[in-house]
């Protein structure tokens, strides 16, 4: 354990013909004052006498600063053994946190709150570890957290679970005035497209037995883990990727009838009262595009095709125009499916109808998706013959008959299903017939495909161009982003927690998290230069996981200093890219006492 240094100075003993130095301490004990010989650095010149003076009086002054330059004493030797503290990502991370106002917004939110500044830092700790090395709570207590420099950043010694757990209780309880601040103070001036919001849920499952609350339940699951309880959830971002606000349901909650319970959050907690709500096919009903009418905003969502044959008919005997990015000139006119001559249209174009209902759809049509689609479909069909052939050679090996045939039906109509392409057959058994099994092209499937393929098609209330109306549909991808990355490396799930306010608070840290993440990527591609271009967070974060502080000592002392790892070449064009090198490399005050439990 380290302790303080007492009253060090440089003592001076002449002897015959030199001078010699010594590292000495001043102990007083009561009334009488005794000195502790540290080091003996023999003979000195005048020049490095007065440097070695400089230099114990800067550690007098301040004991836990950074080491100083490498002096030309052989024997003021540093120890390099000690422990460690991560400390490269931690940092940036505690940076981008204050930068973006978390420990004032927290400080506010939190208002009433006894040790409300406790659980603020305590909060800014369960962020982080999301993204420098997302671990359960006890782990963060026992293991994590004690091996990064985070206590010496913050100023907490030490961190127990149970006050992690009590931390998302009350981040929880005022998550509605948190959500609100973070809206007004961080996302509003960092995305500056105000009132389009984009919407989608998905769903994260749990591990682990016991007594669980409210929102645990089998359903649709998004992360293929069938069979789990499971939580949905959905996300609200901005265009850019920020966050709005977060949801949590019940595990069997189906996509549709969340819409009203969005709307009425954003109203009631967020004070809006239009906007534009963007949103995948699973928004799309009736009753949800009147209610986001009636509640004064506007929509634009995808349509499922199927439902909408009618439009479809007539939007295939529609000239359509060129859909180009706005500012790229004057649109041209195509006619119906007659690309030029020998020359394939990669370009996607488009045309306008008003369905019987008074609807806006935006049809658009892609050649090359049409292609795709083409070359899958007969794919598909391949299949649907290869499969037919192998369920007769089994038939006629005798390991199939009247007795098991519904195991044969169930197989193929599961290889079908894998191959998306189980609409597209009928699976038949005919003992009557010859050949007894048939995998039948449903025709009326097969043409409704072909007539299809190329198209896809929004409807929305809005005034907007098919150009504008296209790209924010298509930032919709944002969310789905948002999604791989809170799952993947902020690894979201498994959710090991049961009670429902746990399970909203550990959703929420993961998406902060994902909002600090979601800023670092902008940051670093500001500018648009093309190097800079498809750097992520996630790269940006890892460049900077070798960065850590290492204690060193003068040998033969209890006096400890730190030093600061060098970062790799990309690291430090990160910090530079992002403006925050110096934050980072700053090294934090070390305490009087190191935890014997610290380091590693």
């Amino acid at each position: 354990m380290a302790r303080r240094p007492g009253r060090l100075r440089l003592l001076a003993v002449p002897r015959h013909s030199h001078t010699y130095y010594y590292l000495v301490r001043s102990l007083r004990q009561g009334t009488k004052v005794s000195t502790e010989y540290l080091l003996n650095y023999g003979p000195l010149t005048p020049e490095q006498a007065l440097n070695l003076q400089a230099w114990v009086a800067g550690i007098q002054a301040n004991p836990w600063a950074a080491p100083p330059a490498p002096t030309d004493f052989t024997k003021l030797e540093f120890e390099d053994n000690l422990p460690g503290f991560r400390h490269g990502i931690v940092a940036l991370g505690h940076a981008i946190w204050r930068q973006l106002g978390f420990p004032t917004l927290l400080s506010e939110a939190f208002a009433g709150v006894k040790d409300k500044g406790f659980y603020s830092r305590l909060t800014e700790v369960m962020v982080l570890n999301r993204l420098e090395d997302p671990a359960s709570k006890l782990r963060i207590a026992e293991e994590w957290y004690g091996r990064t420099t985070l206590p010496f950043l913050l100023g907490e010694g030490t961190v127990d679970e149970d006050n992690l757990y009590a931390t998302l209780d009350v981040l929880d309880e005022r998550r509605d005035r948190v959500e609100k601040l973070v809206y007004d103070r961080v996302v509003k001036p960092l995305d500056g497209e105000a009132g389009v919001f984009l919407k989608d849920l998905t769903s994260t499952y749990f591990e682990g037995e016991g007594v669980g609350g409210t929102l645990l339940a089998k359903g649709y699951s998004r992360d293929r883990v069938r069979g789990s309880m499971q939580v949905n959830w959905s996300v609200v971002l901005t265009p850019k990727g920020f966050p709005v606000t977060l949801e949590v349901y019940r595990g069997n909650t189906k996509d549709e009838t969340t819409v009203a319970g969005t709307v009425e959050r954003v109203k009631k907690i967020f004070g809006l009262e239009q906007g534009v709500f963007v949103g995948d096919r699973g928004m799309l009903t009736t009753d949800n595009l009147k209610l986001l009418h009636a509640k004064g905003f506007q929509y634009l969502v995808a349509e499922t095709l199927w439902n909408v044959k009618e439009v479809l008919a007539e939007a295939r005997t529609k000239k359509r125009e060129l859909l180009e990015p706005e500012g790229k000139g004057k649109q041209k006119r195509l006619d119906v499916g007659t690309p030029p001559d020998g020359e394939e249209n990669q370009e996607e174009s488009w045309c306008e109808v008003i369905d019987e209902a008074g609807r806006r759809h935006l049809c658009i049509y892609s050649a090359a998706k049409e292609k795709e689609e083409i070359a899958s479909l007969n794919e598909n069909l391949a299949l649907g013959k290869e499969l037919e052939k192998w369920a007769r050679a089994g038939i006629q090996r005798g390991e199939w008959d009247e007795e098991n045939h519904h195991d044969l039906v169930k197989s193929l109509t599961k290889k079908l299903v894998k191959a998306d392409a189980d609409t597209l057959f009928d699976v038949v058994w005919d003992p009557k017939t010859f050949g007894t099994l048939f995998v039948r092209v449903n025709p009326v499937r097969k043409a409704w495909e072909e007539s299809k393929a190329g198209w896809w098609m929004l409807t929305t209330d809005t005034p907007l161009s098919a150009a504008q109306a296209v790209k924010l549909y298509k930032s919709l991808s944002v969310v789905e982003r948002a999604f791989r990355t809170i799952k993947g490396p902020i690894k979201v799930r498994p959710v090991r927690h049961r009670l429902d306010r746990r399970i909203r608070a550990h959703l929420y840290v993961c998406l902060v998290a994902y909002l600090l993440e979601r800023w670092l990527e902008l940051k670093v591609r500001e500018g648009g230069e093309e190097k800079w271009a498809h750097v992520t967070g996630e790269r940006v974060l890892e460049s900077l996981r070798e960065g850590s502080v290492q204690q060193v000592g003068i040998r033969g002392t209890e006096i400890r200093r730190w030093k600061l790892a060098r970062f790799s070449g990309e690291g430090g064009m990160m910090l530079d890219r992002v403006g925050m090198k110096q934050e980072v490399i700053r090294l934090p005050p070390m305490p009087t006492v190191l935890s014997a439990a610290q380091g590693g």
